[in-house]
């Protein structure tokens, strides 16, 4: 038997002697994947009852992903060592969002870039001389990736 805790959306309604959950305010039979006792009428209906409402529960999920984050502006500070366009290629793919400047007074962030033998140093300040994050990894794109969590998060 099927186990749905009654809390929230899900909640349990009279239907069939209170063997039904109420799912996005419809009464679905939570007992027609696991018993076959029930009328062969009840099975396509409550399938396409179910059917729609996790159609409903999908789309809203597809809607939350898709949500545009804020278009931020990072400005490659110049005592990086190195390249915007190394930079930028991670960046495209990391975090669409995020883009290079070359005005510093239109920026939201300040990258310092730097590359030493065995890793990539990114520290990241806020727009006032701030430092708000920090990584260092080996391979740059992790750099960028840590860098994208952290201005998208705040």
């Amino acid at each position: 038997m099927l186990q749905f805790k009654a809390t929230g959306v899900v909640r349990r309604c009279n239907l069939r002697g209170g063997k039904c959950i109420t799912l996005l305010g419809v009464c679905v039979d939570y007992e027609v994947a696991a018993s076959r006792r029930i009328r062969q009428g009840d099975w396509p209906m409550n399938r396409r009852v179910l059917g729609g409402a996790l159609a409903v529960l999908g789309l809203v999920g597809v809607v939350a992903a898709t949500a545009k984050a804020k278009p931020l502006r990072i400005f490659l500070s110049p005592s990086s060592t190195i390249s915007s366009a190394d930079i930028v290629k991670d960046l495209n793919t990391k975090c669409p969002n995020v883009s290079l400047t070359i005005d510093s007074r239109s920026s939201d962030y300040m990258l310092e870039a730097t590359r030493w033998p065995d890793h990539y140093k990114f520290t990241l300040f806020r727009r006032g001389g701030d430092a708000v994050f920090s990584t260092s990894t080996h391979l740059m794109s992790n750099s960028v990736k840590d860098v994208c969590r952290f201005v998208n998060a705040h």
